[in-house]
């Protein structure tokens, strides 16, 4: 497996805790979807929990005026820590008032245990991956966070289904 170093600011955000917004059980609509197969570790690895279980590389999500380039990725360990890297984010969308608001953009997963995403949902969780203010464009953005929850269930996670977000 190929993992691109990213560069990060000196202002690195980090996030301990797993958002608190409700969680999707039903995982998201099936128009919103993109699917990649998990990343297993070499045999000799397993017991490595710091090991990447995925990488989604070269995310895009384009709202009018909230911009969002790559390289971007996110990736999932198997001990629950994720990073969230993005070259650049920036908020330039004006609201009625010609004022504007901040935004966040979330990550909503699903993850299952058959490699083509079919089947039950074994675990679903929300991923706070950024919130920008007005008039605000940041470079070299990294953040990383912490599911508690999701090495219980990381060993039989073969799929994900995800689709990003932009939430004010």
């Amino acid at each position: 497996m190929l993992l691109f170093g990213c560069s990060s600011s000196d202002e690195d955000e980090s996030v301990d805790v797993v958002a608190n917004e409700p969680v999707n059980e039903a995982g998201p609509e099936a128009t919103a979807v993109a699917v990649t197969q998990s990343l297993l570790p070499p045999k000799d690895k397993k017991g490595s929990l710091s090991y990447p279980i995925f990488l989604l590389e070269n995310l895009d999500f384009f709202r009018e005026d909230l911009h969002y380039e790559n390289p971007a990725q996110f990736t999932m360990f198997y001990n629950g820590g994720w990073e969230f890297y993005a070259d650049r984010i920036a908020n330039y969308r004006q609201t009625s008032t010609d004022e504007g608001v901040t935004w966040v953009l979330w990550l909503r997963a699903s993850f299952h245990g058959e490699r083509d995403c079919s089947g039950p949902i074994l675990y679903a969780e929300n991923y706070r991956l950024y919130s920008i203010n007005y008039e605000q464009d940041e470079r070299n953005i990294k953040v990383t966070g912490h599911d508690i929850k999701f090495p219980q269930k990381a060993a039989q996670i073969q799929c994900i289904r995800y689709y990003q977000e932009w939430v004010r």
